[in-house]
């Protein structure tokens, strides 16, 4: 009993540090984003170009998970 008790245990602290390495992963690439964005130029073609370079890299970075 005690043994099967440690081994679901183990799979609900398994899947918790599954699921905080994922939503860290989101958080990191929103702060990358948001870092981009952040240092784009003000003229406006440029920054509209700049802002779709940090959306298609967020994309990327969402998809290597």
């Amino acid at each position: 009993m005690r043994h099967g008790v440690c081994k679901v245990m183990g799979m609900v602290l398994l899947a918790a540090m599954a699921i905080l390495c994922q939503s860290c992963t989101d958080a990191k690439c929103k702060l990358d984003q948001t870092k981009c964005t952040f240092n784009c130029p003000s003229t406006i073609g440029m920054k509209q170009a700049c802002e779709q370079k940090c959306n298609l890299l967020y994309d990327i970075c969402r998809n290597q998970k």
